[in-house]
């Protein structure tokens, strides 16, 4: 018996929609008895038999009892969302195929360690797999850190060692990590060597520009560390070799260097302190790894294709206050912001101002989520009127909203909410009433925890 389970149950909570469910990685051996009935489950995610690719308002499609639809599996250790196959085709291939075990299996190989290649000179180790990425020589990595809640720590491998080499290569080459280490050396956030805000502000003194994406190199801080550390690559390149760098951190996992710190191994204990201590790092000095080189131009030519032949996503943000939130999410080239809900009077006209081609509803987002009940269902009354007594314009039908988004008040989730007279906004129910309504492909909700 293969368990399924709501998306009430998952990380989604009460967002979920109420007729989707997750393939989940357990199995279990049950008694016959325990068999209450029959539901109907189809499979609706990528390729399946009616040629749906697993996106958009699927649900629309299930509106009786007992039937339902999964497309993703779930995975309850790490919240994790995953493409799943269509479980009823696998049985019937194979009467003793469990997708379960399978994936159970994957993940286990997943979290093996195995060596891809060793040096032809030397016979040392030139590139790992750990937990389904590949660590060669010279790429960069995130590092975890010792003790929370520091930052990571990106480093560059150096040196891939084990103490018995000749047992892993003449092993099955997939052995236990304890005895592989990893020599790295570190880079440190530029922005560690400046003065804070608050000493700047105090002595009177101009704010220096900062940047999270710039690095310096500790050309004497080297470290080993074991596997468990590594957490993922990321792409470092000299500044004097990118030739658009705003284009170059619009890419994920992105950052640059300048500078390094000279010194030697003995006084290399933690990062520097001292703007002064930087010296100019040559572009040549800083070597890289063919398949970081690869994978930056696959990214950048991957991102070249999006902006110019891919398609903005028609948005709608709830609870949208003047428009910061939406010019944000407008700069990122992805989305367009035809539709916005604020009850706030001066707010949406501001928002009106900074988006003029946008349908602006200034009024409460439950009364427009009623409206657009009765309209799609053609038992309205007529216009509605705005809290300015100004005729709204028509709601957007199901399907119409490509991505919604929002940022709704927080009282009712931080210490704000304390005081007899605060009155309860229930605004997360609503967010997740309008999604129910418009079924957009994606969607995202931030709010600001105050404490």
């Amino acid at each position: 018996m293969h368990w399924l389970s709501h998306g009430g149950d998952t990380i989604l909570g009460e967002t979920a929609g109420p007729r989707e469910l997750f393939v989940l990685y357990r199995c279990d051996d049950a008694p016959l008895g325990s068999i209450a009935g029959k539901v109907v489950v189809d499979f609706a995610g990528q390729d399946d038999a009616k040629g749906r690719d697993g996106l958009g308002a699927i649900e629309l499609n299930y509106h009786e009892v007992n039937h339902y639809f999964y497309r993703l599996a779930y995975s309850e250790v790490d919240d994790r969302f995953e493409q799943v196959q269509d479980l009823a085709l696998l049985s019937r291939i194979d009467k003793q195929y469990c997708n379960c075990c399978n994936m159970i299996a994957n993940d286990e190989s997943f979290r093996s360690t195995s060596v891809i290649s060793t040096s032809k000179k030397d016979g040392k180790f030139e590139s790992i797999m750990y937990r389904g990425v590949m660590y060669g020589l010279h790429d960069f990595v995130y590092l975890t850190p010792k003790e929370l809640p520091e930052p990571y720590a990106i480093a560059q491998i150096t040196e891939i060692k084990a103490s018995s080499l000749r047992q892993w290569v003449k092993s099955s080459q997939s052995q236990t990590n304890a005895d592989l280490r990893v020599i790295v050396q570190v880079f440190y956030q530029y922005d560690d060597l400046l003065t804070p805000y608050l000493e700047e502000f105090k002595h009177g003194n101009g704010h220096l520009q900062r940047d999270c994406r710039r690095l310096y190199r500790d050309s004497a801080r080297s470290l080993t560390i074991s596997l468990g550390r590594l957490d993922g690559k990321c792409i470092v390149r000299h500044i004097d070799t990118i030739d658009n760098l705003n284009k170059f951190k619009d890419l994920e996992d992105t950052f640059y260097v300048a500078d390094q710190i000279l010194g030697t191994a003995k006084d290399s204990v933690g990062p520097r302190k001292r703007l002064a201590d930087l010296m100019p790092l040559s572009a040549h000095d800083l070597r890289l790894s063919a398949d970081s080189e690869e994978h930056l131009v696959v990214e950048l030519s991957r991102m070249d294709d999006f902006m110019t032949k891919g398609r903005k996503l028609r948005a709608m943000e709830v609870f949208s206050g003047a428009g910061g939130f939406a010019v944000g999410l407008d700069q990122s080239e992805a989305v367009v912001t035809e539709w916005a809900i604020e009850i706030d009077t001066p707010a949406a006209q501001t928002f009106k101002r900074n988006f003029p081609s946008a349908k602006v509803y200034n009024h409460d987002a439950n009364v427009l989520l009623r409206q657009a009940i009765e309209e799609h269902l053609g038992t309205n009354g007529g216009p509605l009127m705005d809290l300015a007594q100004k005729p709204l314009p028509r709601m957007p039908w199901p399907g119409e909203v490509e991505f919604l988004y929002g940022g709704p008040p927080c009282q009712d989730f931080s210490v704000s909410f304390c005081h007899s007279n605060c009155v309860t906004i229930v605004t997360a129910a609503k967010f997740r009433n309008v999604i129910n309504i418009k079924k957009p492909i994606a969607s995202r909700i931030h709010c600001l925890l105050l404490t």
